[in-house]
């Protein structure tokens, strides 16, 4: 690493990962885990009418997080259900979810080469986010009742991952505190300690969504649950 230019990590958050371990800042580990888990911009085309209705009024447009559908498919929820896991997003353990909200955050700076202190004009923070649901392209055919229940569930998947991000948005603003303070002067900071504070502020936000997931079971105790009704042939 040149010693003027100090790269921070890039880090990649799957917000609902129950994943604990602590994230790692050895470079080649980081990319493996980039081209992993990189953010999807490209996404199914998931026509208004079967879009969440929730999403209108959510935060995520206001964030501007991308958000991207993946096609499910089937003539009822049944059928449906047998396959809806084959195109849905992995977590950070590999699992496959009905949603998933994913966060990457990117920082950089200078160092000064006498002192070793950050240079506070140096700093720069970027970040995206993106929010991955299903959409199910039904026919006209379909019972009102399936419907109803696909787009109940649908919008329960869309106020469970409101949550993830408002999780984020909170250590975001945290880090922009942090980085503000430092460019107003008020500390000087060597990299180690800012990569000390940084992990500090993403590991409390591993901690957040982990709780919150335990506690709703990952979305489950919110209603995000398919409820697929048994149909009888006579």
């Amino acid at each position: 690493m040149d010693y003027i230019e100090h790269v921070i990590c890039i880090l990649l958050g799957l917000l609902c990962s129950v994943d604990l371990r602590e994230p790692s800042f050895d470079s080649n580990n980081l990319k493996s885990v980039l081209k992993k888990n990189k953010l999807a911009t490209d996404s199914f085309y998931c026509p208004l009418e079967f879009r969440p209705s929730y999403l209108l009024l959510s935060p995520f447009y206001l964030h501007r997080a991308h958000i991207v559908y993946y096609g499910v498919s089937g003539d009822n929820l049944q059928q449906l259900e047998k396959v809806r896991s084959l195109n849905a997003p992995r977590d950070g353990s590999d699992r496959w979810r009905d949603a998933i909200f994913k966060w990457q955050l990117n920082w950089d700076w200078s160092i000064n080469p006498v002192s070793g202190i950050i240079q506070a004009e140096s700093i720069s923070l970027k970040e995206s986010t993106s929010v991955h649901l299903p959409c199910w392209i039904y026919s006209p055919t379909v019972a009102i009742d399936e419907k109803r229940e696909w787009h109940r569930f649908v919008n329960a998947l869309v106020l469970h991952e409101q949550t993830h991000l408002n999780n984020y948005i909170k250590c975001l603003r945290e880090i922009e505190i942090y980085f503000a303070k430092i460019k107003q002067g008020k500390f000087e900071v060597t990299p180690a300690q800012a990569d000390q504070e940084l992990r500090k502020y993403i590991m409390k936000l591993n901690e957040s969504d982990v709780s919150f997931d335990l506690r709703t079971n990952h979305g489950r105790a919110q209603g995000s649950l398919l409820i697929v009704t048994p149909s009888f042939s006579p």
